[in-house]
This record gives C-alpha cells, sequence and structure tokens, in this order.
C-alpha cells in the first residue's frame, strides 16, 4: 500500500482497488480543503469511516466526491470505529452511483464545490420544497459554504448539494464566488476547453503528449495540479491568494497554448479562447484580464 501521495495522482477509488489487491490492513488519513476523514482497512476489506460529521457508509461515498487533498496510510494502525459492514465491492458501486450524480450536479451549477457559499435570495422557500431543501435554507440565516452546512446540518455533502440545486432553480438562493474560486473555475475552464478543442482534431499521440508536458510540468514545481484525460484535478491550497494562483496558472496556460501553438496556427488558439469567453461571469473576466491571455475579455457577452 502507499504510503502517502496525493489524490490528485491516486484517486479515492484508486485507492480502494489498491486496498482490496493488497489486502491491507491499518489507517487510510485524508485532508481537504479543510476537511479531515478517516478509513479503517482489514485484510482488504473497509470496516470503518468517518468524513467531518459523517460516519460509516455515508461517509466513504462522501470520499468519492473529494478530488484535491493529501492523504496517508498508517500500516497495521487503527484508531477509528468500527461502523461498517458492507462489502468493499458494494461500497464502491455505489460510491461511483454518486459520484456520477455530483457530476450532472456540477454540469447544472456550474462551479460549484465543497468551498462555495450560499446565501438566501429575496424569494421564499418553494412550498412543495423537501425536507431537506426546507432544512439546508432555514440554516441559511448567513452566508454558509456547503462544506459548513454539510457538517451543520450532518448529512453528506452530495445531499447537501442536491438540496442546494432544488433551492437554487427555485430561486431561493444565491451562489457567492470569492476571486481565489472564481480564478479556479476560469483556469479550469480554460485548461479543459483547450484540451477538448485540440483533441478534437488531434491524434492520440499528440493528445497524451500535452497531458504528460501539464502533469510532468506538476510534478517538476510540486504543484498540486494534474490532468486526467483533458480534466484538471485542482489540488491547491485553499489558502492561497488570489495573486499566488494567477501566477501559477499563467505558467500552465502558457505552457498548453505554447504547445498548441507549435501544432496549429495562431488562429486556432484565438478561435478558441473566444469560444471559452462566453458566458463569462465578472470575477472570471477579472482573472482572464491578470493571465494576459491574447483575447481581451472585454465586449463578449455574458
Amino acid at each position: 500500500m502507499i504510503s502517502e501521495g496525493s489524490l490528485q495522482d491516486f484517486s479515492f477509488s484508486d485507492l480502494l482497488q489498491i486496498i482490496s489487491l493488497n489486502g491491507s490492513t491499518g489507517t487510510l488519513k485524508f485532508a481537504s480543503e479543510g476537511r479531515e476523514a478517516s478509513v479503517e482497512c482489514r485484510q482488504g476489506e473497509i470496516i470503518g469511516a468517518t468524513a467531518g460529521g459523517v460516519q460509516s457508509d455515508e461517509a466513504v461515498y462522501v470520499l468519492f466526491s473529494w478530488e484535491r487533498g493529501r492523504f496517508n496510510f498508517l500500516a497495521n494502525h487503527s484508531e477509528g470505529p468500527v461502523n461498517i459492514k458492507t462489502p468493499l465491492a458494494d461500497l464502491t458501486k455505489e460510491g461511483i452511483r454518486r459520484l456520477d450524480q455530483w457530476r450532472q450536479i456540477k454540469r447544472e451549477m456550474p462551479g460549484i464545490s465543497a468551498g462555495t457559499c450560499f446565501v438566501r435570495s429575496g424569494s421564499e422557500l418553494p412550498p412543495d420544497a423537501s425536507a431537506a431543501a426546507a432544512e439546508i435554507h432555514q440554516s441559511l440565516e448567513s452566508e454558509q459554504s456547503l462544506s459548513k452546512l454539510a457538517e451543520e446540518c450532518s448529512m453528506g455533502e452530495l445531499n447537501v448539494a442536491q438540496a442546494l440545486l432544488e433551492l437554487w432553480n427555485a430561486g431561493a438562493v444565491e451562489m457567492h464566488h470569492t476571486p481565489e474560486e472564481a480564478s479556479r473555475h476560469l483556469f479550469k475552464r480554460l485548461s479543459e476547453g483547450l484540451f477538448e478543442r485540440f483533441a478534437s482534431i488531434s491524434g492520440l499521440k499528440m493528445t497524451e503528449g500535452l497531458e504528460s508536458l501539464l502533469n510532468n510540468l506538476a510534478r517538476e514545481n510540486e504543484t498540486e495540479l494534474r490532468w486526467r484525460n483533458g480534466k484538471v484535478h485542482d489540488g491547491l491550497s485553499l489558502g492561497l491568494s488570489g495573486e499566488e494562483l494567477i501566477s501559477i496558472f499563467k505558467r500552465f496556460v502558457d505552457a498548453e497554448m505554447d504547445y498548441i501553438q507549435r501544432i496549429y496556427p495562431a488562429n486556432f488558439s484565438q478561435r478558441a479562447l473566444s469560444e471559452i469567453a462566453e458566458g463569462m461571469s465578472l470575477e472570471e473576466r477579472k482573472a482572464w484580464e491578470k493571465l494576459d491571455l491574447p483575447l481581451s475579455p472585454l465586449g463578449v457577452h455574458s
């Protein structure tokens, strides 16, 4: 079993597979976005788990959605409760199903994450609101992040996100992003948008070359960013300032643009940037300007 590492290199489902194959016994600990979790293993099975205020099987399901952070494995060590009897194969199947639900929510609410803050809007709670949505709405007496709501209401983050989506669609809550969050969202949108457009007209070898370039650059600079199938996995510390984030992101955007422009003419990149820029928020436009891209965001309509 790997003793320590990043969730950008090994996803939670990867770690469960390694535990099963190795028949591992010990405690797997996680730290991500100010949250902590632990998973107890015995001979390749999961026998206990906690994630914030969530226990048992639900704690395991929560961990499938953690994309950033660090983990370490303490072999032949036990410190948490024994509160799981579900076989690992069944835990994995359900965890992947819920991860798919998370991805659907993110498609409907672009930019939502554990650190995203929500506040009540001027609209009333819909009369047909679910019990979970009503509880979340009542808890939003002041602006709170998704992760804090999950902890306060003792719900899994997926359940909170589903309730927030219901409230958001009804106009009962507003989603707020800090400038730092906006920078992260813009970088993900930029990098993935460029990668997708490049991959659509390029061979597998060239596409793999771009992903390898970005991952190698991240490892060389000891930066908690990884790319898998063109998707960005952001494990950068939440404590980084907006300026620090922009400095990091610019290095990778420049590298990605340089790779693409060595293969295709400049108008390909400019056309891609123009398409990606559509629908940006005000905070994302500000971050765009700081990245010093060859296309101005001014005049792009949201």
